[in-house]
């Protein structure tokens, strides 16, 4: 079973009550997800992902749920509703259940619902705002989809429609995913390092040998000679740990500038040898 249907029975599991709700559950259905059929007797029949109505077009509930029935179609007007907190999430939470979908935390961050008219998704916008959660609205294939992104707002979009177990199992794929990044960074970053170090031994190690060779090793002032020796002698270590070595240590920074006076003498010589 997907992640997404693993919130959708979950959340079937959450009987609506009271009165209200259940009419604002009922126009969100509707107004989300709703299919309309005219029937030869002058009936309507109305369709959702849920379940089936037969209905007169003069129906009295049409007009709490902010839907018109026209000639050949539903025409949605703006939904009032109830100012009700309680109507507010089981409106989001019916939608959702109607026409929405949330992928699996393992592979990406997207919830979102499809609407089949634009101010239906403006109004689910609002309503999630009013608690906190910014959603977005883009135009895909005539219809109107409304989605969120981020990990911790789709958290508390399930956490808001009622969701409570499958918030907690998202959470804990994002934290875990998190702690796995954050190690792959980690080693990466020191990979990385240890990469840095080898190269700039193997570097300074070629200058030496062939300062060594060319005969002027031995002409180099004594602290020159004593830092090359060093290297030569622990061609793994890094900075830090030559220092440490040192008969007198000095710091990093004067370490790396007596190696880029070996480099740069070495240099030199090459660059005379050239000419020649």
């Amino acid at each position: 079973m997907s992640f997404s249907s693993r919130v959708k029975t979950e959340l079937k599991n959450h009987i609506t009550t009271k009165d209200c709700c259940k009419k604002t559950e009922l126009a969100a259905n509707l107004r989300v997800a709703g299919l309309i059929t005219y029937l030869p007797d002058g009936r309507i029949s109305l369709k959702t992902h849920h379940t089936s109505y037969e209905v007169r077009k003069n129906d009295p509930m049409f007009a709490e749920s902010g839907i018109v029935i026209g000639e050949t179609d539903l025409i949605y007007e703006q939904f009032i509703g109830n100012s009700k907190k309680c109507c507010k999430k089981t409106y989001v939470k019916s939608a959702f259940s109607s026409n929405g979908s949330v992928s699996d935390p393992d592979k990406e961050y997207h919830l979102e619902i499809i609407c089949r008219d634009g101010m239906i998704a403006e109004e689910l916008s609002e309503f999630l705002e009013e608690f906190g959660i910014e959603a977005k609205v883009v135009e895909r294939k005539n219809h109107y989809v409304l989605y969120v992104k981020e990990a911790e707002q789709i958290e508390d979009f399930l956490n808001y429609i009622g969701a409570h177990n499958c918030m907690m199992e998202f959470e804990n794929v994002r934290i875990l995913k998190e702690v796995r990044n954050n190690v792959n960074r980690q080693v990466n970053c020191e990979t990385a390092n240890i990469q840095k170090t080898v190269d700039a031994s193997m570097r300074q190690i070629e200058s030496i040998r062939y300062l060594i060779d060319r005969g002027i090793f031995e002409r180099l002032p004594l602290k020159l000679k004593e830092v090359a020796s060093l290297r030569l002698e622990n061609p793994d270590a890094d900075l830090n740990e030559l220092c440490q070595m040192l008969d007198n240590p000095i710091g990093k920074s004067g370490l790396n500038h007596r190696f880029r006076k070996l480099d740069e003498i070495a240099r030199e010589d090459k660059n005379t040898q050239k000419l020649r």
